[in-house]
């Protein structure tokens, strides 16, 4: 069975690499909106089972706006394309 971990972040990639390298396992696909004010994706450890949403879904979130809910469903729509992001 197929995990899909969908992942928001704005900050810290260092911490979000070792996050990604706690969830390495083929069973697990990792899927990562990085805020679009944000600007560290190249630190981000690449992998076939790690997926960074392209700029164009990338969404400037505030918190508790409706911005976060818009970069949820990014990711639910890149998760469920089976990777194509």
């Amino acid at each position: 069975m197929k995990i899909a971990v969908l992942i928001q972040c704005h900050k810290n990639a260092k911490q979000i690499n070792l996050l990604l390298n706690k969830l390495n396992h083929p069973d697990i696909d990792c899927y990562l909106h990085i805020d679009k004010k944000a600007y560290f994706e190249e630190q981000i450890v690449h992998r076939k089972n790690v997926f960074v949403l392209p700029e164009e879904k990338r969404v400037s979130v505030e918190w508790a706006k409706i911005s976060q809910v818009d970069a949820t469903i990014n990711l639910l729509l890149a998760s469920t394309s089976g990777g194509g992001v």
